[in-house]
């Protein structure tokens, strides 16, 4: 447990170096930077969800699902999340832009459940089965955020 909590990396590496981003519709296999870069708000959202977790407010399966949700570098240009656990033992970021709004709850039994809302499209359910897949609406979310900035 205390490794999942642990593990942020500290590999920064300058925009320029990331592989071209484009305002265009992109396979998520080309979004990720050749090399990992931490999002800047990813170690304050892991000391939250320890301090959660040794509140006993969140259980070992969710932080797990969490941390291995948002420890990725398609996270790097998202707004920073606001970071809770749930009723049921499960923890949640939420994600906001003006125009989008991503929220991903990961479940006392780990799994991960998505809120998207973004102009007429909205929808809930299981990770897995989120149209265009988390990792294109972690991209998107990025990208207005960057636009917003």
């Amino acid at each position: 447990m205390t490794e999942v909590l642990n593990r942020v990396s500290t590999v920064h590496v300058p925009r320029s170096q990331w592989v071209s981003s484009s305002s265009s519709e992109v396979w998520a296999s080309a979004l990720r930077p050749f090399v990992y870069i931490n999002p800047p708000w990813l170690e304050n959202a892991l000391i939250r969800a320890r301090e959660l977790f040794h509140a006993g407010r969140v259980n070992n399966a969710a932080i797990v699902a969490f941390v291995t949700a948002l420890d990725d570098s398609l996270w790097s240009d998202a707004p920073v999340p606001f970071v809770s656990s749930t009723d049921e033992g499960g923890i949640s970021a939420e994600f906001e832009t003006g125009s989008l709004q991503l929220d991903i709850e990961a479940t006392s039994s780990g799994s991960l459940l998505v809120y998207v809302a973004a102009g007429q499209f909205d929808w809930e359910g299981p990770a897995d089965e989120l149209p265009d897949g988390l990792e294109k609406w972690a991209w998107r979310l990025g990208m207005a955020h960057r636009l917003q900035a």
